[in-house]
């Protein structure tokens, strides 16, 4: 079905980069067939499994869209009401260049600038937070943590309704990445994503995760790029954190993947986005070609231990007790499974929630026994200023805490 046919951007469902073929996947309103709306559960998996044999497999002519949600605990204080687990059935469209995509977009009305950031964790709590974890470590209930923090991003009162797809111009054109995605809820809730994490992707046998763990500027300090990415390299707690990451994905892909066949094709390879540069592996493994695979993978590896810590269930529930507010969309995964079984899903991280005049975006980082309360925190500015610049929210770094 051609673009030609849906010209209006406020009729895009889901946008959906792949950051191998720098192609996009896209849906329209004319183009839905269904939503399936679950709570997360390991039965909601084989569910969908079957779901998919009854209406995806063997149509070429269909692709399922959506998302899982971080696992929420019913202490902690949720943002904004969504689905935990949510899938729509599309007809398929052909793939858009990058620039058939741009094309696209540029009908789009400009963004208006935010006007405040707010801080929902103080860094006064948000370093007590970090002093608990290290706590937990010297007890032996964790070795590995990832801690995060939400922002609130306003627009003013007597702006209009933002447009969504506006924000989500606003974003990819100064934070491309490899999974840049889109995806609108409703009337008044979309996803606007900057992720440069891979969860999963499943290409007939072949079925791979890409931890990212470690993090520098591009360039600051008076330290070229080259600098910066020397003395991550060289950082014996990045490496350490990313080691412990890669072990526990070699470990869940283990689960399910042909004996002998897991394997670390790339280790601690400096890649960068826009704003920042990190550390990444990926870790394969090999399965059967039965359609269904693809949600095995998934309920085993989900959520990505490099967005949660080792050892994982019990590390979740720390993270449970320690972060007030249920992380939502953040760190959850947002991707396609296509008629064949194929898939491809992103982390949700360098992403904003938009709910009417307000987004909400949350940042943080792995921390280990040595971790410097000052540094964690001044990480999760460096993170968070990337998506402040891409949406020209200068202004709003006058953030209440």
């Amino acid at each position: 079905m051609p673009i030609e046919n849906a010209q209006d951007p406020n009729s895009l469902i889901f946008a959906f980069r792949d950051g191998l073929t720098r192609s996009w996947l896209v849906g329209f309103e004319q183009d839905l067939l269904e939503t399936i709306e679950q709570k997360y559960s390991s039965q909601a998996f084989s569910d969908l499994a079957e779901y998919c044999a009854r209406e995806l497999t063997g149509r070429p002519d269909r692709l399922l869209f959506g998302y899982l949600a971080y696992p929420e605990h019913a202490s902690q204080q949720k943002l904004y009401e969504i689905p935990s687990l949510r899938f729509q059935l599309f007809r398929k469209r052909e793939l858009m260049s990058g620039q058939e995509f741009d094309n696209f977009l540029s009908a789009c009305p400009a963004l208006p600038e935010a006007e405040r950031l707010e801080t929902l964790v103080s860094d006064t709590d948000y370093a007590r937070a970090i002093d608990q974890v290290k706590e937990r470590i010297g007890a032996g209930d964790t070795y590995l943590l990832n801690l995060s923090r939400p922002f609130r991003l306003g627009w003013a009162k007597k702006q209009e309704k933002i447009s969504p797809v506006s924000l989500f111009r606003a974003l990819l054109a100064k934070n491309p990445a490899q999974h840049n995605g889109y995806l609108r809820l409703n009337e008044n809730q979309a996803l606007c994503s900057a992720s440069p994490e891979t969860f999963l992707r499943k290409q007939a046998e072949l079925v791979s995760t890409y931890p990212i763990k470690g993090t520098r500027p591009l360039t600051g300090a008076g330290l070229s790029r080259e600098q910066w990415a020397a003395d991550l390299l060289a950082d014996p707690k990045e490496r350490a954190e990313h080691l412990m990451i890669v072990d526990l994905e070699r470990n869940d892909l283990g689960k399910l993947s042909t004996a002998g066949s897991v394997r670390v094709s790339r280790f601690a390879q400096i890649e960068s986005t826009p704003h920042l540069q990190h550390l990444v592996s990926v870790v394969e493994g090999l399965t059967g070609t039965e359609a269904a695979a693809i949600w095995s993978f998934l309920a085993a590896l989900f959520p990505s231990g490099s967005v949660t810590g080792a050892p994982k269930t019990k590390t979740m529930e720390i993270i449970a007790e320690l972060e007030p507010y249920a992380r939502g969309l953040y760190t959850g995964a947002l991707g396609y499974v296509d008629h064949r079984g194929d898939g491809l899903f992103s982390i949700l991280i360098r992403s904003l929630f938009w709910q009417g005049k307000q987004a909400f975006l949350n940042v943080g980082g792995g921390l280990v026994h040595d971790s410097e309360p000052n540094k964690e925190i001044a990480e999760t500015y460096l993170k968070l200023a990337g998506s402040l610049a891409a949406l020209d929210s200068k202004h709003a770094l006058g953030y209440n805490d």
